[in-house]
């Protein structure tokens, strides 16, 4: 389980520098919060991470690299595609890793 914990800890640097980079805090805040918490309680910390995924308005709905065209519609901006593709597979890699942990562990989150 260390390994799995270890892995996922340098998941969330990654997450978290990326959402530092692009400006974005409330998940940035998040998902540091949760890293705080893995390396203290990592059950808390799982719990916390899984708990951004899922429903309206969650980790999940998160979209980066558009801008407006002035004509009310989204455009990837320049390198967008690219800047959500990043995101999207750091997302999935720390949900698929905080997930893996706990079934392991045969934690259950309510």
């Amino acid at each position: 389980m260390d390994e799995a914990i270890k892995k996922l800890d340098d998941a969330l640097s990654e997450l978290v520098a990326f959402l530092n980079d692009h400006d974005l805090p409330n998940w940035r805040d998040w998902m540091a919060e949760a890293q705080s918490r893995l390396r203290t309680a990592p059950r808390d910390g799982v719990k916390k991470v899984l708990a951004a995924y899922g429903g309206m308005g969650s980790f999940y709905d998160l979209g980066i690299g558009r801008e407006s065209d002035g004509e009310g519609f989204l455009r990837w901006a320049p390198g967008g595609e690219e800047v959500d593709r990043r995101l999207d597979a750091l997302r999935d890699l720390v949900r698929e890793l905080a997930d893996r942990i706990r079934v392991e562990a045969g934690w259950v989150f309510t």
